[in-house]
């Protein structure tokens, strides 16, 4: 039997109360659809306790001309017993999509799903892409900075259908226990259709390794390995010298009257800190910002992450001083002091 029925609508189902696995995997009933492994049995099992003791048939919607082995055969009316009944469904090794209808002599209304006949692998049907490109993703490390956003898309091969087959993202770690170094839009472990994620670096003063997976309905994943999540403390991969000499812990020691040269040093290994800004900031005193001066200007894009700046002569007293990347949040602020040039 070839079904021709259209799809029931939006009108409640009885079909509804049923759950239905595809090779041990529940598919819910708002999914999108059934994905079927080419080249390989699948097996198919509806669940409907309620219909025990009645028959349920399965018939196949094949517009793309696809051979797919059914047993039972596709239109033979199968018991249901103990609440359940099944199928084994093998297509040929070529990817299609095809659709599965299912219907009772117990009420009129059937119920059709949409079916993806593919790969067992993922990667035989496309590749994935991050930032934007068309490039598949290449091996080594790839960097993702707090407060930073890139795109990860999955781009089908040429000739693959798979366009529209529900797909989802996930992290894997090297260490256990370990947060979430992204956020994702859409969330991670939510099936998505149209196969693109927005990923954001999560602020936090620590580097966290992780793997980026995307997986389909039992399908071997798409693995993107090596990733890192830098940390949002800039004094990790930096040090901050005035004049030369490394800031201490407690602080900056400036001369009212004098150009002092400000400078972000990276750390022998660190990753690249691209542009960076300096702003001043009001900390536990009460001067006047105006009266300070820096080339480049305060919150001025530059790449040489050095300033020169010069303190009002007087009064004496505190503020502070923010350094960061001008893409994200990974930054430092640290105490200063203004201390009369005579001083």
């Amino acid at each position: 039997m070839t079904a021709t029925t259209a799809l029931s609508g939006t009108q409640s189902s009885p079909w509804e109360q049923a759950s239905f696995f595809m090779n041990g995997e529940q598919v819910s009933w708002s999914s999108p659809g059934i994905g079927l492994r080419r080249g390989q049995s699948n097996e198919l099992i509806v669940k409907a306790p309620w219909l025990n003791g009645t028959q349920i048939n399965l018939g196949l919607v094949n517009d793309n001309g696809l051979v797919i082995g059914a047993e039972p055969a596709f239109g033979d009316w199968v018991s249901v017993k103990d609440g359940e009944a099944s199928w084994r469904l093998t297509p040929e090794n070529l990817s299609g999509r095809v659709r599965l209808v299912f219907l009772t002599r117990e009420f009129d209304q059937v119920h059709e799903f949409p079916c993806w006949v593919l790969s067992a692998n993922l990667s035989d049907e496309g590749y994935a892409t991050l930032g934007g490109t068309l490039i598949p993703i290449p091996v080594g490390p790839k960097e993702f900075w707090p407060g930073v956003g890139k795109h990860l898309n999955f781009r089908a091969n040429p000739g693959s259908p798979i366009a529209g087959f529900p797909l989802m993202l996930n992290f894997t770690f090297k260490e256990t226990g370990l947060p979430h170094p992204l956020t994702s839009s859409p969330p991670i472990l939510t099936e998505t259709t149209d196969h693109q994620w927005y990923l954001t670096g999560i602020a936090d003063t620590r580097e966290i390794e992780f793997n980026l997976v995307i997986t389909g309905q039992g399908m071997t994943p798409i693995e993107a390995s090596d990733c890192i999540r830098r940390s949002s403390n800039l004094l990790d991969y930096a040090t901050i010298k005035l004049n030369g000499v490394a800031v201490p812990a407690d602080g900056a020691r400036f001369k009212g009257g004098v150009s002092e040269t400000l400078s972000v040093v990276a750390k022998p290994g660190s990753p690249s800190l691209d542009s960076m800004y300096l702003s001043w900031e009001k900390g536990g005193g009460n001067l006047n910002g105006n009266y300070f001066k820096s080339d480049p200007a305060f919150n001025f894009p530059t790449g040489g992450m050095t300033w020169n700046i010069t303190c009002p002569a007087q009064p004496r007293g505190e503020f502070a001083l923010k350094i960061g990347r001008v893409f994200g949040s990974t930054k430092t602020s640290f105490r200063c002091f203004l201390e009369p040039e005579t001083m």
